[in-house]
């Protein structure tokens, strides 16, 4: 008769044993059980499960190097076609390297594309010098050769020359560059074009002058029709440009360069003084009535021509005084001649 045997609950041990790739432990074995076969065990490097027969169960670990945060450095370094040197060495990184890729020929580690002003390169694994060769045929222009000619995305550089119009710095040069011949810069002038071969770029400015508040004097002018002068000249300023002042010959408008302005005034010369007119008709008739006593005319007012050439008689002065003179002598004749007749009368009666 056989007997029943009871089995332990945990009847199988073992270690667990990570290795890398190449069968090299990475790590300190570490041991499990007992536990049933089958069962699955949680380890450092995931689950696995315990085989029938227990036993050490070998964990192939990939070996994870830690790699600082940055770890790729160098420079570009420009060269021709003879090995010379033909720009200053540019430096690039610290870079992180790109993580690996599992293909079916093994992890490969894809490089790191880093733009250039000679164009886009691929830093190698392990960092370091890049040696471009770029091509020298055309001054000017940096080629960047492969095997397939790539263009640099910056290629030209040069100067914002600011000048006057007469060819005059106004400021100073302001670099420019390396770009990409046609790219539009914006410089304190505008936007300008940068040219095919790069290089200075010559920007007219007209120079703002500041003017003061007055800027300009000069004399009113008046003459005749003839360009003779009729009155003495009259000062103005200093006042600006297009200023219109008052003048006794009316409102004018000062020029932009100032100077003398230049007013022409008519003059009447047709126009006769009293003398004149006197002098054109020498004779002057005045008639004055004058009362004449006699026996005849009773007293009767008899009239008298007193015509007399007035030149004759009176001082060339006026026509005024002429006038007066003669109304003067009719009065006072008149007079004496009433008081005349007046005593005749008297007499008689």
């Amino acid at each position: 008769m056989s007997t029943a045997v009871d089995q332990p609950e945990y009847v199988v041990v073992g270690n667990i044993v990570p290795e890398d790739e190449k069968g090299n432990p990475v790590e300190p074995e570490i041991p499990y059980g007992p536990v049933k076969p089958g069962t699955t065990v949680d380890t450092p490097y995931g689950d696995v499960e315990v085989p029938a027969n227990g036993g050490d169960i070998i964990i192939q670990v990939k070996v994870a190097v830690d790699q600082p945060e940055y770890v790729l450095v160098g420079n570009i370094v420009p060269e021709d076609e003879n090995g010379n040197s033909v720009g200053p060495k540019i430096p690039y990184g610290p870079l992180e390297p790109n993580p690996a890729i599992i293909t079916p020929h093994g992890p490969e580690t894809p490089g790191i594309v880093i733009n250039t002003p000679y164009g886009p390169v691929e830093v190698p694994v392990n960092g370091g010098d890049i040696i471009i060769t770029v091509a020298t045929e055309v001054p000017g222009i940096a080629v960047y050769e492969k095997t397939a000619v790539d263009q640099p995305e910056y290629v030209v550089v040069g100067n914002i020359v600011p000048q006057d119009e007469n060819g005059n710095p106004v400021g100073p040069e302001i670099p420019y560059g390396p770009v990409a011949p046609g790219t539009t810069i914006d410089t304190p002038y505008g936007d300008v074009e940068v040219p095919a071969n790069g290089g200075d770029i010559i920007i007219q400015v007209k120079a703002a002058v500041d003017q003061p508040e007055y800027v300009v004097v000069g004399n009113i002018v008046p003459e005749d029709e003839n360009g003779n002068p009729v009155g003495p000249e009259i000062p103005y300023g200093p006042v600006t440009p297009g200023t219109t002042i008052n003048t006794p010959y009316g409102s004018v408008i000062v020029p932009d360069a100032g100077g003398d302005v230049v007013i022409v005034v008519k003059v009447e010369t047709n126009k006769k003084s009293p003398i004149s007119d006197i002098k054109g008709n020498p004779t002057t008739t005045q008639e004055v009535v004058l009362p004449v006593a006699s026996s005849n005319n009773d007293g009767q007012p008899v009239n008298i021509d007193h015509s007399e050439n007035t030149d004759k008689q009176l001082p060339k002065t006026s026509a005024s005084q002429n006038n007066d003179h003669v109304v003067i002598s009719g009065l006072i004749l008149t007079t004496l001649l009433g008081l005349l007749a007046l005593l005749k009368r008297k007499n008689n009666n």
